[in-house]
């Protein structure tokens, strides 16, 4: 299992970490997370520049979710 560390470029509020093929995130609950797994470190990296380290992080479906999940 790859090491757990925490990205200090990520602009999503609810990114916390991410391993080699995983990217955790805020989960459905409190003091829960979720994560995304990818097949490869590159399929990964791909969705974090897409979405979790640029301010179109809110086109993801998990902040989507929990944006509805905050809005009551």
């Amino acid at each position: 299992m790859s090491k757990r560390y925490i990205s200090d470029v990520a602009k999503c509020p609810y990114y916390k970490s991410e391993d080699g093929h995983r990217i955790f995130c805020d989960g459905p609950a409190e003091n829960c997370s979720i994560h995304v797994a990818f097949g490869t470190p590159a399929e990964k990296r791909r969705y974090e520049y897409a979405y979790c380290y640029s301010m179109k992080y809110a086109q993801c479906i998990i902040a989507q979710g929990q944006n509805k999940r905050f809005e009551g």
